[in-house]
């Protein structure tokens, strides 16, 4: 339905483009009043369908959007998580809106906040947008429980009324919450050696764990240091690390031992730098 868009992973989730045979849960979902209580109707099939292709149509402007959401070994589609460009008449639009609507068989796994962390990391480091917002109604507390997870905080002066309800609807108001693109702390190692086809497999692999048991580790990628891959490896790490020194003295002594005995002879020395 999507075309050729990223495909976003974290330890438990997969965020892909959508297809065809997500519609029929999608439609399901739209018509759950549980799920919808906080917005001003559930939808019918053909609402949600097209609910569904103006997700597409934003995707297809813009090569991101309202990911659907897979929870693999449980259901093929949870819901969607992503981001939405928002020009409606308001203080602070435009804007780009990170938004989740999740199955209620989904709800309570941390599901949201996994796939919407992993969707700011997008936002920031491969769309470079400056600042991302959400808003909800003052009842939604899981949702806006959810933008306090991921890091947003409330603007106190931001709350509005939505334009597209009436004045005076019961759900006309709404909260508005704001993060900005943070400064993150890299650390690249650069390789002593050539590294071999298994190695740089299993490098993958190591790089992929730290992700689910190291909390330090926000994400990582695989940098050129030289006209040869091979001889780059960086991390994009946590931001609460408040500065450079910090991460260097997390770099010298746990991360870099556990490189170190990963892969004998691997590190050739490190950089720490802002990205």
């Amino acid at each position: 339905m999507t075309g050729n868009h990223p495909t976003l992973r974290t330890p438990r989730l997969i965020l892909r483009p959508w297809r065809p045979d997500d519609l029929p849960a999608f439609a399901a979902l739209n018509a759950d009043p549980v799920v919808m209580e906080h917005f001003p109707a559930v939808l019918d099939r053909a609402g949600s369908d097209a609910l569904a292709g103006r997700i597409a149509d934003h995707f297809a402007q813009h090569g991101y959007g309202l990911w659907a959401l897979e929870v693999p070994g449980r259901t093929a589609f949870a819901g969607y998580v992503g981001l939405a460009h928002r020009d409606f008449p308001a203080h602070f639009t435009p804007a780009v809106e990170i938004g989740w609507r999740l199955a209620r068989d989904c709800w309570g796994h941390g599901y949201a906040v996994e796939a919407a962390r992993r969707v700011l990391d997008f936002a920031f480091d491969e769309a470079g947008l400056d600042e991302v917002v959400s808003f909800t109604v003052p009842a939604n507390r899981p949702s806006w429980t959810v933008m306090e997870r991921i890091g947003m905080a409330r603007d106190a002066d931001g709350d509005f009324d939505h334009p597209a309800l009436p004045p005076g609807h019961a759900l006309a108001h709404h909260v508005l919450y704001r993060i900005a693109r943070p400064v993150r702390h890299v650390c690249i190692f650069r390789a002593a050696r050539e590294i071999t086809a298994e190695e740089w497999a299993g490098l993958h692999r190591f790089a992929a764990e730290m992700l689910t048991t190291d909390p330090a580790i926000r994400a990582y990628r695989f940098v050129p240091n030289t006209a040869r891959k091979s001889q780059g490896y960086g991390l994009v790490l946590h931001s609460e690390f408040a500065s450079r020194a910090a991460l260097a003295a997390y770099v010298r002594t746990p991360l870099h031992e556990r490189l170190a005995r990963f892969m004998d002879g691997f590190i050739a020395d490190t950089i720490v730098a802002d990205y």
